[in-house]
């Protein structure tokens, strides 16, 4: 339900996953949405002093002024002329149409 078109990002992560590699949980916002989702705006403010509150989870007051954001979402639409990394591959959208990660599907991996 909300909208931030326009904006530039240094980061967005989302993912599924409780936890990360490590232990490491950089999501803390509000929400009932199965994908959590952090992202830092472009260009990063105070980048040094947020990184250890970030990857916590634990963010400090100054941070959601500055455009760092978090939060659990349904689904996430993202338009973008740059490469994404999606399962630690590369994909490269389509100009002007969206990348859609919605949490009411189900991904099947193959391992080798």
């Amino acid at each position: 339900g909300v909208r931030q078109s326009g904006e530039r990002y240094f980061l967005v992560l989302a993912t599924t996953l409780r936890r990360l590699i490590f232990g490491l949980m950089p999501f803390w916002g509000e929400g009932p949405g199965e994908i959590r989702y952090t992202s830092i705006a472009f260009p990063p403010v105070r980048l040094a002093r947020a990184l250890l509150p970030v990857l916590r989870g634990r963010p400090r007051p100054w941070m959601s002024e500055r455009g760092y954001l978090s939060r659990g979402v349904d689904d996430i639409a993202i338009t973008t002329r740059d490469p994404l990394v999606i399962d630690g591959e590369f994909v490269q959208p389509e100009p002007n149409i969206p990348v859609l990660l919605r949490s009411d599907r189900e991904a099947v991996f193959v391992r080798c």
